[in-house]
């Protein structure tokens, strides 16, 4: 399955992946990371229920700490 993250090409091999999985397999901590798909922003109390498809477009955004 196809999806893009961040403007990239990703191809997943779990056709059940959900957003937890996406950010581990992205190396992404979910602590400080906001996750936009198909441009609506998905509240982290809803990731682990929210299956990619085909064609999705995610957009990752972490905080980035320091001054």
């Amino acid at each position: 399955m196809q999806i893009t993250v961040n403007n990239q090409s990703v191809v997943l091999s779990d056709l059940k992946t959900n957003i937890p999985m996406l950010l581990q397999q992205q190396g992404v901590q979910p602590s400080g990371t906001a996750v936009v798909l198909n441009g609506r922003l998905i509240t982290k109390t809803k990731w682990d229920g929210c299956i990619l498809r085909e064609g999705d477009d995610v957009i990752l955004i972490s905080a980035a700490f320091g001054g």
